[in-house]
């Protein structure tokens, strides 16, 4: 979606032309306010790509324009290595999550909303073909993570497993991007690493937060 302002158009151009530009093209932008929601379920790669908002404003009487949009929001990333990892079935999700964004195109700025409340988003599996590793990407609103905010990765469909964040509190701005770097282990007994850590295995019928 580009549009511009309205101009007075004589022979040649002696105004500039104001550009927003938006990706992706999932809603009709008219205003330079509106609200942006993300898909909730991510696990397709489609709905991933679509709640990646990125934006531009331009303003220029340049006839050729180049873009360099600015993305929106922030990205939580699993990143697991082992061995035969291409016959893992391997899914993950983060709960209590803020989901959509007010976004202010002139100042390029996407604050999350918190008045359509907090869910759960699963991530998007992006390498699923490898033996050797699996990652899994998350796109949510800008905001802060805490211990509310749980993140399981599952195995098999049967072992769950609740990531622990590297900090008490993780504030994740617009372009940020959280990696947490997990080792899969098959010695009879699938086990997570994380930062040295073995994780608890969570039995499947154990209560876990839903909204």
């Amino acid at each position: 979606m580009a549009t511009a302002d309205s101009i007075m158009q004589y022979r040649y151009n002696v105004n500039a032309f104001t550009y927003y530009f938006v990706y992706p093209f999932k809603a009709a932008v008219t205003a330079p306010n509106f609200k942006f929601e993300i898909s909730r379920n991510q696990s397709v790669g489609s709905n991933y790509t679509m709640s990646d908002l990125a934006l531009q404003k331009l303003t220029t009487r340049d006839t050729d324009i180049e873009l360099s949009l600015k993305r929106m929001m922030a990205n939580v990333d699993i990143h697991i290595t082992g061995t035969e990892m291409s016959s893992y079935a391997i899914k993950a999700s983060i709960t209590n999550v803020l989901w959509t964004v007010n976004v202010d195109q002139n100042a390029q700025k996407a604050i999350a909303d918190e008045t359509d409340g907090r869910r759960t988003v699963t991530f998007n599996r992006y390498i699923s073909n490898s033996d050797t590793e699996a990652a899994l990407h998350a796109i949510i609103a800008p905001q802060q993570l805490t211990s509310a905010q749980e993140i399981t990765v599952t195995v098999n469909e049967t072992k769950t497993y609740v990531v622990p964040l590297p900090w008490t509190t993780v504030n994740i701005p617009s372009g940020y991007r959280l990696t947490m770097n997990l080792e899969l282990e098959d010695d009879g007994v699938i086990r997570l690493t994380y930062g040295g850590v073995a994780l608890s295995e969570q039995p499947m019928h154990a209560p876990r937060k839903r909204n």
